[in-house]
């Protein structure tokens, strides 16, 4: 749902929101697990569940989610 309101966010082909406070999320408590960066490879979204030792993130350019350590 996130990359949704991300993508519906779009008013300009290319502009994304500079951040992602104003997304209501289900469960408040993973608010901080997720980041959100805009930049020379659009926008990116990262995010956490259980350890931060394991990222998943998703990039716009390439379309598809992946994670690291892969």
């Amino acid at each position: 749902m996130l990359i949704e309101y991300i993508y519906g966010y779009q008013k300009e082909p290319r502009k994304f929101p500079k951040h992602i406070s104003d997304y209501e999320f289900e469960n408040r408590s993973l608010t901080s697990n997720f980041s959100h960066k805009t930049g020379a490879k659009g926008f990116g979204l990262h995010y956490y569940i259980g350890t931060k030792g394991t990222t998943h993130f998703y990039y716009h350019r390439v379309g598809k989610w992946e994670y690291y350590p892969d």
